[in-house]
């Protein structure tokens, strides 16, 4: 339910056109609650939409070194195709790590 009603106060912020207010709510919300990946990834989204690249990358990075840990590497496979989604540099080691990825989860 926690979820549902975040994702209700981000559209209500986009749709009143106040997404950079989105930012500094999703940092305290995570200062809050660090293990809460899903708000990890909504403040990636943020960055993104915001054209703040190397920011949403590196939180994205981050996720997908907490799921590679809980060993969740199909979940951890997405971030690194959403990490891609933003033609981040090096992407050949991206590539590379997908592979491992997928090659572990059969």
């Amino acid at each position: 339910q926690a979820q549902a009603e975040l994702n209700h106060y981000l559209s209500y912020l986009s749709s009143a056109d106040k997404d950079a207010l989105s930012i500094p709510f999703l940092e305290g919300l995570i200062a809050e609650h660090p293990g809460q990946l899903f708000i990890r990834r909504l403040l990636a989204e943020a960055y993104r939409k915001m054209g703040r690249r190397e920011e949403a990358i590196r939180e994205l990075e981050s996720i997908g070194e907490d799921l590679v840990a809980a060993g969740d590497k199909p979940a951890a496979a997405q971030v690194i195709e959403a990490i891609l989604a933003l033609d981040p540099p090096e992407k050949e080691g991206y590539r590379q790590l997908l592979r491992q990825l997928r090659g572990s989860e059969r």
